[in-house]
């Protein structure tokens, strides 16, 4: 039922989507890993179907379930949906808070917001650091490796590395600099832009683009 409703999601079939996002909740309950993943489809269709305050409370469940104990099943599901859920909770509260009327509320939601895209930018690097050890340790078997651990700091060169061939991982670096100049605070949109922007070079896919909120960053700051 899951894998229905992300088909008609593709499809923008949000409607049914829906209807087997949630028969599919029902069916896993016990499940609560299986469910988490499927509580952040539902939160997805949510939010595209304009239905906010629903989307943010499958979010919320979705987070609070992978908080839970796990079982022998669970290593099936995907570990970085937690990112992505907290990514599309810190959007969502991104959302309302351009709609609140009552400004001290968009402030909250806008804090709320920033609190959730540095949670997401923190699992995902967490995940890169995680993911550093075990490439160190293949290059130090190989008949060259030792040498160049003499040469220089390879766990910086690995780490970079990484950082820049996730496209994920700079997108939230990225969206977290952008919430902070959406609150006004520029000087800190500023530094965590540039700290994005230092990970990677001029051909990568987000190069243009965030330059380009750079440059609107500090024409705000003149």
């Amino acid at each position: 039922m899951y894998w229905a409703g992300l088909c008609l999601y593709l499809n923008k079939d949000l409607d049914l989507a829906r209807y087997y996002f949630e028969k599919s909740i029902k069916a896993g309950e016990a499940k609560n890993q299986f469910v988490a993943t499927v509580y952040s489809a539902l939160g997805i269709v949510q939010r595209e179907k304009g239905d906010l305050n629903k989307a943010i409370e499958s979010l919320k469940k979705s987070i609070f379930l992978r908080k839970q104990p796990t079982s022998s099943h669970d290593h099936l599901i995907g570990e970085d949906d937690l990112q992505s859920t907290h990514h599309s909770l810190a959007t969502i509260y991104s959302l309302q808070a351009d709609k609140e009327r009552d400004n001290e509320r968009a402030t909250e939601l806008d804090s709320i917001a920033l609190d959730h895209f540095f949670q997401a930018l923190k699992l995902e690097g967490y995940d890169l650091e995680e993911t550093v050890p075990k490439i160190l340790s293949r290059i130090n078997q190989s008949s060259d490796g030792p040498k160049l651990f003499e040469m220089g700091n390879v766990e910086t060169i690995v780490l970079n590395k990484l950082r820049y061939e996730s496209s994920r991982f700079i997108l939230f670096m990225s969206n977290f600099a952008a919430q902070f100049f959406k609150i006004g605070e520029v000087e800190e949109a500023i530094k965590w832009m540039e700290t994005a922007i230092g990970y990677i070079d001029k051909d990568h896919e987000h190069w243009i683009s965030l330059n380009e909120e750079l440059k609107q960053m500090k024409r705000n700051q003149d």
